[in-house]
């Protein structure tokens, strides 16, 4: 669909949120929020959210009172021009450029990059019913636990999605931080939620990292793997106390 102007713009909006929520709150707030801009700063708030891949326009939806349906997805789809079922090609069936599998149905896709790092988290991480069997030595889930880790590939791939939040919690209290983990289960016990900035982030508590220190420093060699100086973390407390 070719989009030349602000009205244009404002209406493709305006339509997709209607077609997403039917009671046209959401399209009423962007359409707030966009109305007291003049066209200069219209254009050039336009100009800065697609040069960015991690904005998006938020679909506000209030919790027990409505929900969304994949018919208002289908419709949303539909103003956008984006063609939601698909036949998909499975080249790996065969591995062969001249003999590709096509699915014989249209099915309905999705961004693969998404899709699949929410495949594989959900897999590797909601599945997971224990994350007490740990290494001494890296702190890291082991055994029957292990799927409660995440591997380089995923984190490769939140961190281009952006997750700061995600990377935080599986890297720190849901890895090898003994510390933020008790903090985590205490908030979590006693008001039901838990703050990621309220629990103490600190390299000392990392079991990776002191692994790691030590294991250098029977090499002869000092590291700032756990303190931004040369001194010991033990020296570095009893300094600081």
């Amino acid at each position: 669909m070719a989009v030349t102007n602000r009205a244009q713009i404002e209406k493709l909006i305006y339509d997709t949120f209607d077609a997403l929520d039917p009671s046209g709150a959401n399209s009423a707030k962007h359409q707030n929020a966009l109305s007291s801009m003049d066209d200069k700063t219209f254009e050039k708030w336009m100009k800065d959210f697609l040069k960015n891949d991690n904005e998006n326009f938020i679909l506000d939806i209030v919790e027990f009172e409505q929900s969304l349906k994949m018919e208002q997805c289908e419709a949303a789809a539909k103003v956008l021009g984006i063609p939601l079922m698909e036949y998909v090609f499975m080249p790996h069936l065969t591995m062969d450029k001249s003999n590709v599998v096509v699915s014989k149905e249209k099915c309905l896709v999705g961004y693969i990059n998404v899709k699949r790092t929410q495949q594989l988290l959900h897999k590797k991480n909601g599945l997971s019913v224990s994350n007490e069997k740990r290494s001494p030595l890296t702190g890291q889930v082991i055994g029957d636990d292990k799927n409660a880790r995440d591997s380089d590939i995923e984190a490769s791939m939140l961190v281009a999605l952006g997750a700061d939040k995600i990377l935080r919690e599986l890297h720190g209290p849901r890895a090898d931080d003994p510390i933020m983990k008790r903090q985590m289960k205490q908030s979590i016990s006693t008001k039901g939620f838990v703050m990621l900035d309220d629990l103490d982030d600190f390299s000392t508590n990392k079991v990776t990292l002191n692994t790691v220190n030590a294991f250098l420093l029977g090499m002869g060699l000092m590291s700032t793997l756990v303190t931004d100086t040369y001194i010991l973390p033990e020296t570095s407390k009893e300094l600081f106390e």
